[in-house]
C-alpha cells in the first residue's frame, strides 16, 4: 500500500529533490498530506507498556501502537527519494539527574539527550529531542529514533499513532500479547482494503505474532468489522479522536465505567457502531461536565472538604482517578455543592465578630440551619488555620492547638458535632484577632 502513497506525488518521486527545490503551495500541501497518511498494517508494532491480572486470574497487557525509524525513513525515501531530504544530530550528556526508584531517591546519573533535525529541501526543517538514562546499554539508539520520530511528526508523518488510545488485552504465560488490537478505520492508508483476520472466534480482528522479548512485531494483518473510507471514517476518526481526548480528563475509573456502561467493553477500539461511539461520548462529555462541577464546589469549600466527603464515601483519595463511577460522582458532587451553598450563605467570619450573637430563631428546620452554621465556622476556622500556620512555619496541627486552647484536634476536626459549636466559635475568635 506505501507504494500508492508514493504515486500520489510522481513529480515529487520522479525529479529528485535538491536543497535549492522550491515546492508550489499546491504541490508542498499534497506532499505533506501524503505524508501524513498512517502506515500499512503490517508496519504498525505494539509494546507491553504495563501489565495486571484480572479478577479471572488472566494475565493482561496495556499495549501501544508505534512504528520503527526505519518506516519513517522508508515513507521519506519513497516520496522525495534519498536526496530530497537530510537529518542531521546533536548530542549532549546531561549529569546530576535524581533518579527515583519506588518513590525513594536514588543516586545522581547522567542522562543522553539527542536533538534532531529533519530537513525535506523545499518544505522546511524540524527539530525533535530524544533521552534515555546513560547507563542503559542502547541509550544513544534509543534517544536518537525519538528524536527522529518527533522531528517527522511535525510534518504530520507517524503524527497519527499519538491519538491511537492504549489497548488492554490478554498475554500468554511469557507476556507476549495473545493478539493485537484492531486498527479503527481512521489509522488504515487510504484505499486500504481490511481482511478479516483468523480471530479467535469472537471476531475480535487477526492474530499476532510476538517477538521473544516480549514485544509484538506487528506482522499479524489488522482489521476493523464494518470499516469505510471517506467522510464516514472521517467521522469516525474525529469522534475517536475527542473520545481519546476526554478519556485523558475524566479519570481512569470513570472512563472505564462509561465504557462498560455503555458498550460493554474495556477498549474503545472495540467498538465498530457509529451509535455507539457517539453514545460513549456523550456519555464522557457529561462525566466532564460533572467534574467540572466538581472542581467549582471545591474551588469554594476547600481540599479539606474534599477530603472529608471522600472519605465518607470510602474512596481511596482525593483525585478523579479515585472516582469509582459516575454514581459516586454524582454523590460527589451533591455533597460538595451543598456544602458551597452554606459557605455561600453567610460569613462565619462577620457572625464571630458581630459582637453578640443573633438570638432570632430560624422559621424553619432548627437542625438544617445548626449543621449549616457548623460547616460555615468549620470551614473559616480550617482556612484561618491553615493561613496562620504558613505564616509562622507551624503545622496546622499546632495552629488549632493553640487557637483551641487543646480543645480541639486537627484529626478530628471532621467528627465535630452541634455541641461544640462554643469551641469552634472560640478558636475562630482567636484566629480573627490574630488576624489568621
Amino acid at each position: 500500500m506505501e507504494t500508492a502513497v508514493a504515486s500520489a506525488l510522481p513529480l515529487a518521486v520522479v525529479q529528485p529533490a535538491t536543497p535549492q527545490i522550491v515546492f508550489s503551495k499546491e504541490r508542498a500541501e499534497q506532499l505533506l498530506k501524503s505524508l501524513a497518511q498512517p502506515f500499512d498494517p503490517p508496519v504498525v508494532k505494539w509494546v507491553v507498556k504495563a501489565t495486571a491480572e484480572s479478577k479471572e486470574g488472566k494475565r493482561r497487557g496495556l499495549v501501544a501502537a508505534y512504528a520503527d525509524p526505519r518506516a519513517y525513513s522508508d515513507r521519506l525515501n519513497q516520496l522525495l527519494t534519498p536526496l530530497g531530504w537530510t537529518q542531521d544530530y546533536s548530542m549532549h550528556v546531561v549529569q546530576d539527574f535524581q533518579r527515583k526508584n519506588g518513590g525513594k531517591e536514588t543516586c545522581a546519573s547522567a542522562k543522553v539527550m539527542v536533538i534532531c533535525r529533519v530537513t525535506i529541501f523545499g518544505i522546511n526543517s524540524h527539530s525533535g529531542t530524544g533521552e534515555d538514562w546513560a547507563e542503559n546499554e542502547n541509550a544513544l539508539t534509543s534517544a536518537d529514533a525519538q528524536a527522529f520520530k518527533r522531528a517527522c511528526s511535525c510534518f504530520g508523518l507517524g503524527r497519527y499513532l499519538y491519538s491511537l488510545p492504549q489497548v488492554w488485552i490478554e498475554l500468554d504465560e511469557f507476556k507476549r500479547p495473545v493478539r493485537l488490537p484492531d486498527l479503527p478505520a481512521w489509522a488504515l492508508p487510504e484505499g486500504h482494503t481490511n481482511q478479516k483476520g483468523s480471530g479467535n472466534g469472537n471476531g475480535a480482528g487477526a492474530s499476532a505474532h510476538t517477538t521473544r522479548a516480549g514485544v509484538a512485531n506487528g506482522d499479524g494483518q489488522g482489521s476493523s468489522q464494518g470499516a469505510s473510507t471517506g467522510n464516514g471514517s472521517n467521522e469516525r476518526g474525529k469522534v475517536m479522536t475527542e473520545i481519546q481526548q476526554l478519556s485523558k480528563s475524566v479519570g481512569r475509573k470513570l472512563w472505564v465505567h462509561v465504557l462498560k456502561t455503555s458498550a460493554g467493553i474495556e477498549s474503545v477500539t472495540e467498538v465498530d457502531d457509529p451509535g455507539k461511539l457517539q453514545l460513549i461520548l456523550d456519555r464522557l462529555q457529561n462525566v466532564q461536565r460533572g467534574t467540572q462541577r466538581l472542581k467549582a464546589a471545591v474551588g469554594t469549600v476547600g481540599l479539606e472538604a474534599l477530603r472529608e466527603e471522600c472519605e465518607k464515601l470510602k474512596m481511596p483519595g482525593v483525585t478523579t482517578d479515585d472516582i469509582p463511577d459516575t454514581n459516586g460522582l454524582h454523590e460527589l458532587i451533591e455533597r460538595l455543592e451543598a456544602r458551597a451553598k452554606m459557605v455561600k450563605g453567610g460569613s462565619a467570619t462577620a457572625a464571630v465578630s458581630g459582637g453578640k450573637q443573633q438570638t432570632q430563631q430560624a422559621p424553619a428546620n432548627q437542625n438544617t440551619s445548626a449543621s449549616s452554621e457548623l460547616v460555615r465556622f468549620r470551614n473559616e476556622l480550617l482556612s484561618r488555620a491553615r493561613r496562620l500556620a504558613s505564616q509562622r512555619k507551624q503545622s496546622i496541627e499546632a495552629v488549632i492547638g493553640w487557637a483551641s486552647g487543646g480543645s480541639l484536634e486537627y484529626a478530628k476536626i471532621s467528627q465535630l458535632g452541634e455541641l461544640d459549636l462554643p469551641k469552634l466559635k472560640a478558636a475562630l475568635q482567636r484566629l480573627v484577632e490574630t488576624k489568621g
